[in-house]
């Protein structure tokens, strides 16, 4: 009887499927919709962070060094920057 409700709960529950199976897989943790809402704001905010982190350290150039060491051309437009800079070698 408790497991027929469970499944009532989990199927024709009003709460959106990935709230549902937060609550359902946290182990008891989570047991209120508000706290998996929170969890999810949460986890969308460190993963900005990250991307924005990762983004802002990746560095041109490197990419631009990667081109000299291994002698392959220069992408297009890096002699036009290095002018306009003042970078020209």
């Amino acid at each position: 009887m408790e497991n027929n409700d469970q499944l009532n709960e989990l199927y024709l529950s009003d709460k959106p499927r990935f709230i549902r199976w937060i609550i359902q897989y946290s182990g008891g943790v989570i047991k209120t919709e508000k706290k998996a809402t929170y969890l999810l704001l949460t986890m969308v905010a460190i993963f900005v962070v990250v991307s924005i982190f990762i983004f802002i350290k990746s560095n041109s150039n490197s990419v631009q060094e990667e081109y000299s060491k291994n002698g392959y051309p220069k992408p297009p437009g890096v002699e036009i920057y290095e002018q306009e800079s003042g970078l020209l070698r």
